[in-house]
């Protein structure tokens, strides 16, 4: 099986996904509520259907603006982007030869 880029990514949101849903601060408020109250099975399970919805919907309408912002700012911003880590990878390497040049000379 040839894993293409899109599977792999696909295949990593779930698995993250999955293993976000198991994480206590998730469903423990939810079953508090529920002892606390003395909620049905059937009413805990309305209210984690909505938890759990309201937080999908928050997360992807999240995910669409910050989506929508890095589009904006790669189109407006992305060859200045480019040209500014560029020159910022030069000045690292120039720096990193000018300290290591030093440090050999002050060695000997």
């Amino acid at each position: 099986m040839i894993f293409t880029p899109q599977f792999l990514l696909v295949s990593s949101v779930v698995a993250v996904g999955i293993l976000h849903t198991v994480v206590p601060d998730h469903w423990l408020p939810i079953v508090l509520l529920a002892r606390q109250q003395k909620w049905s099975k059937s009413r805990t399970a309305r209210a984690a259907f909505q938890a759990g919805t309201g937080h999908v919907v928050s997360t992807l309408l999240i995910a669409l603006v910050v989506w929508i912002a890095g589009i904006t700012v790669a189109t407006r911003f992305g060859h200045s982007v480019d040209t500014i880590s560029s020159l910022a990878l030069i000045g690292f390497g120039v720096w990193i030869a000018i300290t290591s040049w030093l440090e050999i000379k002050n060695h000997d």
